[in-house]
């Protein structure tokens, strides 16, 4: 397995360049407007997984961790949804790299095993940031 830079096209680039403009806005929309998180701590589920089961779904209490990580605050942010948070980050980066270099990371040539291992890795973060997710009142 190796990784690699592959080099973008412009329009994927602009495309990046927009998901960056787009996030930036709502993070400085976030921190202009500090009235939407608590309408977004103290309404109930929206979740039809937990309305339905009691249980939540893997990406429960990902608003509020991508509130969290708009208003600066990471720590809170993994409390919330360690997975969402991870998710959110990498694609920032992603985005940045993108626009900034022309070029992202990518994995080449996978082997079986190795592509297997990987399957399995993302299998058990998702597993166990349900059990998080549950384990800290979804």
């Amino acid at each position: 397995m190796n990784i690699c830079w592959v080099r973008l096209p412009i329009a994927v680039r602009c495309g990046a360049a927009s998901l960056l403009a787009l996030a930036f806005s709502g993070a400085v929309l976030i921190r202009l407007t500090p009235v939407l998180e608590p309408l977004t701590l103290a309404r109930p589920s929206l979740c039809a997984m937990k309305l339905l089961t009691g249980y939540p779904c893997l990406a429960c209490r990902g608003t509020r961790a991508a509130f969290a990580l708009a208003q600066g605050a990471p720590g809170r942010a993994l409390a919330f949804n360690p997975l969402a948070t991870l998710l959110i980050g990498s694609l920032l980066i992603s985005a940045t790299l993108a626009v900034v270099r022309g070029e992202v990371p990518t994995l080449r040539s996978v082997s079986r095993p190795w592509a297997t291992l990987l399957w399995c890795l993302g299998a058990a973060a998702l597993l166990g940031n349900w059990a998080y997710v549950i384990a800290a009142g979804g």
